[in-house]
């Protein structure tokens, strides 16, 4: 039931849902916020889509990866409009054969092409039992890609570079954490 409050002649007014949803029955409608003000460079005011779910992380390497057995494999995300929040909880039991560079794999959603000049930061909760000393952990989503590509530093160093697999993971590695991205 839909009651319009204030002066019932007119189509304008609040809008109050007594029972059940707001269902948007056509694709690429949504909430439109064209009647606020904006700064230069607005793309766009109409918020067309929210989801939330679960997906399956895999820790590997930037070529191959098989043979992982996981003790705990746990994502969850939410998207709002083109902004993807992920989160993780990955320990692996047995590490497998890895090669290449290390990468959390299988986010839900494939980053924006050309936002490269965009990327986006990981903000770490946790990590335990790795191959390597590691005093900073960071990564990002690589345009086009739906991995999150891991840069580790030492205490000492003074910068983060790509790691291998092989030299970061190890069985019983825990990696917990969160990564926001913009999607198409």
């Amino acid at each position: 039931m839909l009651k319009t409050v204030g002066n019932p002649s007119t189509r304008y007014g609040d809008q109050t849902i007594f029972n059940g949803n707001l269902v948007i029955g056509t694709a690429g409608k949504g909430i439109d916020f064209s009647a606020d003000s904006h700064v230069a460079g607005m793309t766009s005011e109409l918020l067309d889509d929210y989801e939330e779910g679960t997906w399956l992380p895999i820790l590997g390497g930037s070529i191959s990866e098989s043979g992982q057995i996981y003790q705990r494999q746990e994502g969850r995300y939410t998207k709002v409009g083109r902004l993807v929040t992920v989160s993780w909880d990955v320990i692996i039991f047995d590490v497998g054969t890895m090669s290449g560079e290390a990468r959390l794999k299988q986010l839900p959603f494939s980053a924006a092409s050309g936002s490269q000049g965009f990327r986006s930061g990981l903000a770490l909760g946790e990590f335990n039992t790795l191959a390597s000393n590691v005093a900073i952990f960071s990564g990002f989503v690589v345009d086009g890609t739906n991995s999150l590509y891991m840069r580790t530093a030492a205490a000492a160093a003074d910068s983060v570079a790509p790691i291998n697999a092989t030299s970061l993971w190890k069985n019983f590695s825990q990696f917990i954490g969160t990564v926001t991205y913009m999607t198409t």
